[in-house]
């Protein structure tokens, strides 16, 4: 194999390897930023979560219990949960596939139990009680979702509505029996709010632009291939052949007449003029 086909295997080689780690830390990069975002978007729906509980709390449920009296229970006045589940349910309406649950081991409400991936995580909750977060990717009905898991631990105020179903408010009772939902244990962690946020066009779009960018960057390798292999020929490969030539014909006592002038520069020009020297000295010799 020639010295041109050797160097032209030997960088499409590289070039191929090139290429590949190029496309897998381009996607890897864009997958990265692609969840980094969804992640933002989690905290910022969090936050809100957080901050309409907060204000539930302290605000709106004594408010509404000084107006209807201790006894009475409105849950879509006096439960944050059931005050989360509408606003969020409104809020998939709005932003398809963006999906806030209170995903409980034994709720109230039969919706909110918690399936085999929330049970896992609230397990995981319960085993150490530092956790104060869990985040991840899952695949539901064929789509993937990042989502963001906060545990609920049962506090003392919990246990009116949570506690022995005897003591909770009637109009609960009326309303979600007394089947589930009950005897709850202070500080034991019974539920976790989940954020879910759609991000398999975020993937889709990762895999798109690491495809593009490999076809740039395989664009412009070819282009600078065809360039080294053009100035491999016209600057290496042909000065190499002609002075193979010529030095042949030397070591036959051919032309030694005919001075030896290939590439005069650089080391190419150094190896013509050596050779030129050596057709000299052989010439000098013959004459002899």
């Amino acid at each position: 194999m020639g010295l041109r086909n050797q160097f032209l295997v030997v960088i499409m080689l590289v070039s191929m390897v090139t290429l590949g780690v190029l496309g897998f830390l381009s996607y890897k990069f864009s997958q990265a930023e692609a969840l980094q975002e969804a992640h933002r978007k989690v905290e910022i729906l969090a936050s809100y979560i957080k901050s309409s509980h907060s204000y539930a709390i302290k605000t709106q449920i004594p408010m509404t219990k000084q107006l209807v009296g201790k006894d009475r229970f409105y849950p879509e006045l006096m439960s944050i949960f059931v005050m989360t589940r509408n606003t969020a349910e409104t809020f998939k309406k709005e932003q398809p596939g963006y999906t806030i649950k209170n995903a409980a081991v034994d709720p109230l409400w039969k919706a909110n139990k918690a399936n085999a991936m929330e049970m896992r995580v609230i397990n995981g909750f319960k085993a150490d009680s530092g956790l104060g977060k869990s985040t991840g990717i899952i695949k539901n009905n064929g789509q993937d979702f990042y989502y963001q898991a906060t545990p609920m631990k049962v506090k003392k105020k919990c246990l009116k509505c949570h506690g022995d179903p005897l003591n909770a408010p009637k109009d609960q009772v009326m309303i979600y029996g007394t089947e589930n939902g009950y005897h709850w244990k202070l500080n034991d962690v019974v539920s976790a709010m989940f954020i879910y946020v759609p991000v398999t066009d975020a993937m889709k779009a990762a895999q798109a632009n690491a495809i593009k960018l490999v076809a740039i960057g395989g664009g412009c390798l070819a282009a600078a291939i065809i360039v080294l292999v053009i100035f491999l020929s016209v600057k290496v490969v042909s000065p190499i052949a002609e002075l193979s030539r010529k030095a042949e014909d030397i070591s036959l006592g051919k032309n030694l007449e005919k001075t030896v002038s290939v590439s005069p520069n650089l080391e190419i020009g150094q190896l013509s003029r050596a050779v030129d020297r050596l057709r000299m000295s052989i010439a000098r010799f013959m004459r002899r």
